[in-house]
């Protein structure tokens, strides 16, 4: 699916489960050998994490602090006219800025997270903020779809183990959900729970808990294995939430 972009209409944005993740080791290294002359937007942290990953250096780097529009806005005239390519490398805070110089500029965008702990990895939509709060009708947001994810297992161990699994508790959270509709069931207008429909869900639920600790290492340590654990449920995430 061709990747979507505009300042308003963020509901648009491409499904999670049409987006490239790509998985493996040195993949930075070796993208970045080919990558078109190109800016990177991401976070101080992040950014020093990554330099010895890189092949090839960026025309600019714009290391971001918050994601309130006029500070992104700043970042984004101070980096160069002529790139031909964005990079968003970092966290939840550097990917959803990147889009949103990826928007500004009108350049392809690409994606290195350092932590699998966000649905930004997945999602183009991103939030108005100003300051520190986040503002006006999420109808009105704006998306910027990505052309695909490098999911770097040497990069992406290196962040503290607790950013990782914040990605996979962000998944289990979902089952309180249905922990509430539980509670509400029988009052006002809330239907009885659907057994047959949370089924899959709750199965789910148990299998992806089940399976966490087998990637671990026989030091309770993550591994590549379970960083793909992890990343998958988040990509899967949006396709295993409940309607009724």
């Amino acid at each position: 699916m061709k990747p979507g972009r505009g300042w308003t209409g963020g509901q648009n944005f491409r499904p999670a489960r049409d987006v490239e993740v790509i998985y493996g080791h040195g993949l930075v290294k070796k993208e970045s050998a080919n990558w078109p002359r190109y800016i990177a937007v991401t976070t101080p942290t992040a950014w020093k994490t990554t330099q010895p990953y890189i092949t090839q250096q960026p025309a600019g780097v714009s290391t971001v602090s918050m994601l309130d529009w006029d500070h992104l806005g700043s970042a984004s005239d101070a980096l160069p006219d002529d790139a031909e390519l964005v990079v968003g490398i970092g966290g939840g805070t550097a990917l959803d800025a990147s889009k949103y110089v990826a928007l500004k500029k009108d350049l392809p965008l690409r994606l290195v997270p350092t932590a699998v702990s966000t649905g930004a990895i997945i999602h183009g939509v991103f939030a108005n903020w100003k300051g520190h709060s986040i503002v006006a009708d999420p109808k009105t947001w704006p998306y910027c779809d990505f052309e695909h994810v490098l999911v770097d297992y040497d990069l992406i161990l290196e962040a503290p183990w607790y950013l990782n699994t914040a990605g996979i508790g962000d998944v289990l959270c979902m089952y309180s959900g249905i922990s509430e509709w539980r509670h509400q069931a029988g009052t006002d207008d809330t239907p009885p729970v659907d057994q047959e429909l949370i089924e899959p869900t709750l199965q789910y639920y148990q299998d992806l808990s089940a399976e966490f600790p087998r990637t671990l290492d026989s030091h309770g340590d993550l591994t590549a294995e379970t960083i793909a654990l992890i990343m998958k449920s988040i990509h899967e995430r949006d396709d295993r939430q409940l309607t009724s």
